[in-house]
């Protein structure tokens, strides 16, 4: 009996033992399943796949991919006829954002099949994606003076979600920068290829008379009222061919504003040069100025100060008002002014200048050594580097400054007529030490060409645009500032403004009108000569 009751109490207990060990067995089990379920498992398609996007050359392409379809664990994207239709209209159409149809691989898709079009598709969506949206060329490396950085935008995240969500057709609609000026830019793109397909526009030549003034007749008139007709409004044709009218000068005058030169109906030098530039060149300015609104922040803000440098031009906007315009001078060529954006905080009225070491050394000493008396004229003040202290222009060899030799002393301009800056500068703080300023010398922005300064931009209203920055009633009332205290007054903005410094050489507000300037720093010659 009590054998029994052992041998049934071990059974029992083996029974437990096994029962036990079964669950322990599971629960490994189950866990291992689990470890095993956290990693991707990838149906023989997405390997092939894998295995396919490996194997694409360049290596920059081959890693978008691998990203991109990671996100898809490695799942084809182009299943829906819908979504190909919509890329490949957008390729098709790439011109006319100023892109060329053959940078996206078109025949190529339509000879491949299975995964050689699909990985041909996803590149190109991403490449296309790129360019439209921050641009075919990395600004650093065509324009070394485009100091103007964007937030980053997500590119494979954003087309992988894009792709899933079946939302393709409306993000490649999106891309495109969403300014009004480059919309306009891409109307002009479209009616100027028109014109160029019809034959572009009549030839001006290039050489004649000095000038033609109103009234005159020459036979070269003309060669301008047929090359106005196209653009210009001008009417083709005349009583009287040769005689330089009253209708062909308003068309003349037109055609100047357009071109940022002075509109006294004369074709001078500058004219002249401007009427002789075929359509085509025109069309490459259109496209490098849409290149260089893709390099733009998306948002400039509600209000902001943009200034196109090669238009010599200055433009205020805030919400509800109508632009307050005005010209500008900028830096030569030796002293080109660069592109970039910061924050504007503060105003100085009555403001001193502080003569950088470069125009001290290398206009000034030379200007004082030969002038002693100019010093004074002209209002400087000359202080000692180590000492600080005041010293008098005459105790200085000025002859022996300006060889290279580190500049001893600091020159400072006195706020009064004199004064380079005018009565008014306005300070958005950045590392090139260009600020918008008055000048002592008004008469200049009558010139066609205004590349005159060091580097900092001379603005034609000051007064009127201190005014709208501080919100005060008129230009007066700031006039009234600046005359109420003769020393330096800073005025500290209620908000900063962003500050846009460009460089493009079409330009566009819409209404039907596209204004040109010439190419003063080179850049565009660069830019579109790029591979």
């Amino acid at each position: 009996m009590m054998l029994m009751a052992v041998n049934r109490w071990f059974s029992v207990k083996g029974a437990i033992v096994s029962l036990v060990s079964l669950l322990l067995l599971s629960a490994t089990a189950q866990a291992d399943n689990k470890a095993v379920s956290s990693k991707p498992v990838l149906s023989d398609e997405a390997i092939e796949l894998k295995q396919a996007v490996q194997k694409v050359r360049p290596k920059k392409h081959r890693k978008l991919l691998q990203s991109f379809y990671t996100l898809r664990n490695y799942q084809p994207t182009w299943k829906n006829y819908s979504q190909v239709s919509a890329l490949l209209k957008n390729l098709r159409e790439s011109d006319k954002e100023g892109l060329n149809p053959a940078d996206y691989r078109l025949d190529e898709i339509k000879q491949a099949s299975g995964l050689q079009q699909e990985l041909i598709l996803t590149d190109v969506l991403l490449s296309y994606a790129h360019d439209l949206r921050d641009g075919v060329h990395s600004p650093q490396q065509v324009d070394r003076r485009w100091h103007i950085r964007k937030p980053k935008f997500n590119l494979v995240g954003e087309v992988s979600k894009a792709v899933e969500y079946g939302r393709l057709r409306a993000f490649l609609k999106d891309l495109a920068p969403p300014h009004e000026e480059y919309a306009a830019l891409r109307a002009q793109l479209r009616e100027h290829r028109k014109v160029a397909k019809r034959g572009g526009w009549p030839d001006f030549p290039a050489r004649g008379p000095r000038r033609l003034d109103p009234g005159d007749r020459h036979q070269q008139v003309e060669s301008l009222r047929a090359r106005l007709a196209v653009t210009d409004k001008a009417a083709s044709s005349s009583a009287d061919s040769q005689l330089y009218d009253d209708a062909l000068v308003e068309a003349v005058k037109r055609f100047q504003r357009r071109h940022g030169l002075n509109d006294d109906g004369v074709v001078g030098g500058a004219t002249r040069a401007a009427l002789a530039v075929p359509i085509e060149q025109r069309i490459e300015q259109i496209i490098a100025s849409m290149e260089r609104w893709r390099w733009m922040p998306r948002e400039l803000g509600s209000s902001y100060v943009i200034v196109d440098v090669p238009a010599y031009r200055l433009w205020f906007h805030q919400p509800g008002k109508k632009p307050l315009t005005m010209r500008t001078i900028v830096g030569d060529y030796k002293n080109q002014t660069p592109s970039f954006t910061q924050k504007m905080k503060y105003l100085v009225m009555n403001p001193n200048w502080y003569v950088p070491n470069s125009i001290a050394s290398k206009e000034l000493a030379p200007k004082i050594s030969e002038d002693p008396d100019y010093v004074y004229r002209a209002g400087f003040k000359v202080y000692d580097k180590q000492s600080k202290q005041q010293i008098d222009p005459a105790s200085v060899d000025w002859a022996s400054l300006g060889t290279g030799s580190e500049f001893p002393y600091r020159i400072v301009q006195s706020s009064g007529n004199t004064n380079a800056l005018g009565d008014i500068k306005f300070i958005f703080p950045n590392r090139h030490g260009i600020y918008l300023h008055d000048t002592s010398a008004p008469s200049l922005f009558r010139k066609d060409k205004r590349a005159l300064s060091h580097g900092c931009i001379r603005i034609e209203k000051p007064l009127e645009l201190a005014a709208r920055i501080l919100g005060t009633s008129s230009p007066d009332e700031i006039a009234s500032m600046i005359q109420s205290s003769s020393h330096n007054r800073h005025v500290n903005l209620k908000g900063e403004i962003p500050v846009y410094l460009v460089y493009m050489t079409a330009w566009s507000e819409g209404k039907g009108d596209i204004s040109f300037f010439n190419d003063i720093y080179k850049r565009d010659r660069r830019l579109l000569a790029a591979k």
